[in-house]
């Protein structure tokens, strides 16, 4: 009788905590409601009115204090280039794709929790997109060679190796494996043979921990005389800072968020391995997935808006540091002296980020200020917005000629 009599009191009590644990939980919700639409409205109101949502990136005032870097050899007036401006002016198409639907076929894709998704050793995919009345946007496949390098099939019998590390841009999506402006680059001059070991969705972190594996560049290696003259290129767009510091990157989604490696450093100088961000750093992810979530409703649908967070001074010098930190990884794996960054054309971030990667010594081709429209026509595939076989082609061009002549002084 006296265990019944207590059992209301402690029910009661079990009551009463969980009712605490969802008003708390409720709590939270809201509060993240309140201070995303508050966030969205002063950045519409204060940064964005008149401009249709298209600056995304927000950067902290005391970036937009510092001086911007001086011209470069991609921007020298007196500079001929390789390529042809197209007669007519046409509009650049923004990054953020449509509403399309991705039918995949075979499987080329693995993962490791130390890289995250990479391409599987001598495996072949295709990969069809099309809209949503099923009409075509493209068709691909892609093949990698025992070394997860995406097979280019130019250049073969070329010297000295050139390795292009990066995202689904060097890796080539959308367009075929002869292509790609890795490949085109080894049609264009008989010095370099392309090796393509990049990825859909890597950021620097993911190329850093692909490089720190004792087999990366083991066939480079093994030839260090030849070697040692290559060039090894990292091409970087805007998204690769997100991909470093944790923003929300409107072109992912959430599950992506468990491939991307995370890094920090304390004093500057020395990097910390995080492991996957989606695991480092649990509630910051969090809320930039349902910031995501936010943006794709059909209340917000079409719009382009800022990504979050602000970006300040140590995100950049954060990202300079991996950047620094993986051109060195890759040097020593693969005996490759010449490490050069690439900035696509077109890069909003590139002002902060090219000036501290050259004071730390690292060669630079910084083409920001290209317009790929003026180039090509289409620049970016329809409803994708990855680049065309045609900004491939004159990519690869200009490559081929910016990479085999000494840099111009500045």
């Amino acid at each position: 009788m006296k265990k019944s009599s207590q059992t209301p009191k402690s029910t009661s009590k079990t009551s009463k905590a969980r009712r605490r644990l969802i008003a708390v939980a409720l709590g939270f919700v809201f509060l993240f409601l309140a201070l995303t639409f508050a966030e969205l409205g002063l950045r519409f109101f204060r940064n964005t009115w008149g401009s249709h949502f298209e600056a995304r990136n927000s950067f902290s005032s005391e970036l937009l204090a510092e001086p911007g870097p001086a011209t470069t050899q991609s921007e020298s007036p007196t500079r001929k280039l390789p390529i042809k401006k197209l007669p007519i002016e046409t509009k650049r198409i923004r990054w953020q794709p449509g509403p399309t639907k991705l039918i995949p076929n075979g499987r080329y894709t693995a993962f490791s929790k130390k890289v995250g998704f990479h391409a599987r050793p001598s495996a072949a995919g295709s990969v069809r997109r099309e809209d949503l009345n099923g009409n075509l946007i493209y068709d691909v496949e892609y093949r990698f060679n025992s070394l997860a390098q995406r097979e280019t099939s130019t250049g073969s019998s070329n010297p000295y190796p050139a390795l292009f590390v990066g995202c689904s841009v060097t890796l080539g999506e959308g367009v075929a494996h002869n292509q790609n402006f890795a490949a085109i680059f080894g049609l264009e001059q008989s010095k370099f043979r392309p090796l393509v070991q990049a990825f859909h969705a890597w950021g620097p972190g993911n190329i850093l921990n692909f490089a720190d594996d004792e087999n990366f560049g083991s066939d480079l290696r093994d030839s260090p005389e030849t070697s040692k003259n290559g060039i090894a290129v990292y091409t970087y767009i805007d998204h690769h800072l997100n991909r470093t510091v944790g923003a929300s990157d409107l072109s992912l989604g959430p599950r992506w968020y468990e491939s991307i490696s995370a890094f920090s450093t304390e004093d500057g100088r020395t990097l910390v391995n995080e492991g996957q961000m989606s695991r480092a750093w649990p509630y910051q992810i969090l809320f930039y997935s349902l910031y995501e979530r936010l943006l794709k409703t059909s209340l917000l649908a079409g719009m382009t808006l800022p990504e979050l967070p602000v970006f300040k001074a140590k995100h950049f010098d954060l990202l300079a540091l991996v950047i620094d930190e993986m051109g060195r990884k890759i040097r020593t794996r693969t005996s490759i002296e010449r490490f050069v960054v690439v900035i696509f054309p077109g890069s909003t971030t590139a002002r902060w980020l090219t000036p501290r990667l050259k004071a730390r010594g690292i060669e630079v081709l910084d083409y920001s200020k290209m317009n790929l429209s003026d180039y090509a026509e289409p620049a970016f595939i329809r409803l994708d917005g990855h680049p065309t076989r045609e900004s491939h082609q004159v990519l690869g061009r200009l490559l081929a000629h910016d990479l085999l002549v000494p840099p111009l002084s500045e």
